[in-house]
């Protein structure tokens, strides 16, 4: 009975333990990609901080660019200079594309910026309370990235409204490894986000 209760104690230690260095590396991982986020955008900070005047030829390629669009927009905002953003890529589609990238890039997720990423199509939800869609994408990974056998992976973002702004963040950012595009649909990923992230909630 002591040997139990002793091997049950040490367990719950080192699962702990595992749990405290998991918490730490995520958090370290974390620290490391965000530097890495404000060192693509430098130039274009550097700029905005100093009160350098800006030109729709310097901003554009951040914009364009899915991997510094958003922090891209989140700077002009936070420097009252949001009217410089780009119109073409101040629109839901793209924003979304970006806000999935952007999670796809976290340590616990993917833990980088897909080889590729299409847009696929705007699906809508419609509800008791609301109607509602969802932005699909398709991206995959090139090898030696763990995800690259899988192919093209389906990823899902909203849901958005008809009153919806571009850069509003949304409820559900989502893309499981193994959902692609020769295992699943469009419309059953985004039943099943809908379901798991915003009807979950609203019970």
């Amino acid at each position: 009975m002591y040997l139990f209760i002793l091997v049950t104690v040490v367990c719950l230690m080192l699962l702990g333990a595992f749990a405290l260095y998991r918490l730490y590396m995520n958090k370290r991982l974390n620290t490391v990609l965000n530097q890495q986020r404000i060192a693509r955008v430098q130039p274009l900070l550097t700029k905005l901080t100093s009160g350098e005047k800006l030109s729709s030829a310097i901003i554009y390629p951040y914009a364009k660019n899915v991997e510094t669009r958003l922090l891209t927009y989140s700077l002009l905002t936070k420097h009252e200079k949001g009217n410089l953003f780009p119109a073409e890529f101040n629109t839901v589609t793209k924003a979304a594309e970006a806000y999935l990238v952007n999670w796809l890039e976290f340590p616990t997720e993917f833990g980088a910026c897909p080889d590729e990423i299409d847009y696929l199509n705007r699906f809508p939800v419609t509800t008791e309370q609301d109607e509602l869609y969802y932005e699909v994408f398709k991206f995959k990974y090139n090898a030696p990235h763990w995800a690259a056998e899988n192919a093209w992976i389906i990823g899902v973002v909203g849901p958005y409204y008809a009153e919806s702004t571009a850069f509003e963040y949304p409820t559900a950012i989502f893309g499981r490894a193994n959902s692609t595009v020769s295992t699943t649909t469009p419309e059953a990923e985004v039943a099943w986000v809908h379901e798991n992230f915003v009807t979950k909630a609203r019970r």
